[in-house]
């Protein structure tokens, strides 16, 4: 007996120093460039992992009723059955791009169509030919993970920003740097202002969002948040920006006051958010009705902002189920098509008419295209005439890590996804009948 209880208490011994190393193994993940640790005392910490929820991956955070256990039971055979949905895009993959020594964090669609644009945790930006899946350039200068990118309304310059503190301006033409511009604390999200590309925001670990006008050598315009900038969007007409942040709340601030004008807490128990997908269609340059938010609870919420944001306070409309985000920076992206015409493949040749620009708004449908910590995208159809939980309409496999970001195309049905096995996958579309 007594042996026995020798051997139980080794066993459990060993158990907790694998737990810790687990535990370990998972915290590095966000720490492999960094040189120095963000302070501990911050409350809600987009690196710092809550274990104590993670106990049970399929455990929700808030108080599931006995309708919502049914409806998740259900949607685990939504999932498996989603091969049999009809009349829906159906997405496959295309090309698999390699050439990034690190985890491919972030990637974005230039405006154009013509271009996409990554960052990585090998510290570069590198520039690819989306149809032949072919690298066109690899931008280094920056000295820690790149964690954002994004493209000028006329796809000729990108901003990045990283953990070495700083965003940066790249020449897509050339390749070159063309500025650096240093901040406080790692930046994890850079946005430019779609009413003049000469200002760009970004957002920081240090509860910072910057607006910066690169023609300007003055210091930039500053908003002091309470907790880290985890995302940020910028409004169409450039004067107000959506932010979200660490304790999980989304905030709007009027850019000409550096105001906050409104807040919203996006969970009860302010899990932090992770991204802010709004639709990359601009309609008739109306601001778009509705945002998705990724959330570390596991569940994608699509708000309602009304006619004329952010006059009127925005509503909950669906909640996206199925997909993994807890304690991972998960992004997503969305945008619309057209299903009913779209019977040919989603990746067209130079000579094909696009049909989606030309389509009238009500012949739209909403796809929203999320990345996930268990290795595969989640494709979900957005019924915004409708109210309550949905699941996924398809699944993406190929991925052999997490997949931190998506990108749909600005106005074909063509998906990018990046993931932490340093590559990139272009996703090819069609309709199934």
């Amino acid at each position: 007996m007594i042996r026995l209880l020798k051997e139980s208490k080794i066993l459990k011994q060993k158990v907790e120093t694998l737990e810790k190393e687990n535990i370990a193994l998972k915290n590095s993940l966000y720490n492999l460039s960094a040189t120095y640790s963000i302070n501990n005392n911050i409350k809600k910490h987009p690196f710092v992992f809550n274990f104590e929820f993670d106990k049970n991956e399929n455990e929700e955070l808030t108080e599931t009723s006995q309708t919502e256990r049914k409806l998740k039971f259900a949607q685990s055979f939504f999932i498996v059955e989603q091969d049999n949905i009809k009349n829906c895009l159906h997405f496959s993959t295309k090309h698999k791009l390699n050439g990034h020594a690190g985890a491919v964090y972030a990637i974005d669609f230039s405006p154009s169509g013509d271009l996409l644009a990554s960052g990585s945790f090998d510290k570069s930006v590198c520039i690819w030919d989306p149809y032949t899946g072919k690298k066109l350039k690899q931008m280094i200068k920056h000295t820690l993970n790149v964690t954002d990118v994004c493209w000028s309304n006329d796809s000729s310059k990108l901003i990045s920003g990283s953990f070495d503190q700083t965003c940066k301006l790249w020449d897509i033409e050339s390749g070159k740097m063309l500025n650096s511009f240093e901040y406080q604390g790692f930046v994890q999200c850079v946005k430019y202002n779609p009413k003049d590309n000469n200002i760009f925001f970004a957002g920081t670990t240090k509860k910072l969002v910057i607006m910066k006008d690169v023609r300007k050598s003055s210091e930039s315009f500053v908003f002091e948040n309470n907790s880290m900038i985890n995302t940020l969007y910028v409004y169409n007409d450039g004067t107000y920006i959506l932010t979200g942040d660490s304790l999980g709340y989304l905030k709007t601030w009027d850019v000409r006051t550096g105001k906050c004008v409104n807040s919203i807490l996006n969970e009860q128990r302010g899990q932090p958010v992770s991204h802010i997908a709004v639709s990359k269609r601009i309609i008739d340059d109306e601001e778009p009705r509705y945002l998705s938010v990724n959330s570390y609870d596991n569940i994608i919420r699509v708000y309602d902002r009304g006619f004329s944001p952010p006059s009127k306070q925005c509503k909950t409309v669906l909640s996206l189920k199925g997909y993994k985000n807890r304690n991972w920076p998960i992004r997503s992206s969305s945008n619309y098509y057209n299903i009913e015409k779209s019977s040919r493949l989603g990746m067209p040749s130079t000579n094909d008419e696009d049909i989606f620009f030309k389509n009238d708004k009500s012949d739209l449908t909403a796809l929203l295209a999320t990345g996930s910590s268990d290795s595969y995208t989640y494709i979900y159809s957005l019924k915004l005439n409708q109210e309550g939980y949905i699941a996924p309409i398809q699944r993406l496999e190929g991925h052999t890590g997490i997949v931190y970001s998506t990108s749909f195309h600005p106005t074909n049905p063509i998906l990018a996804t990046c993931s932490a096995d340093c590559t990139i996958r272009i996703w090819n579309s069609k309709v199934k009948k």
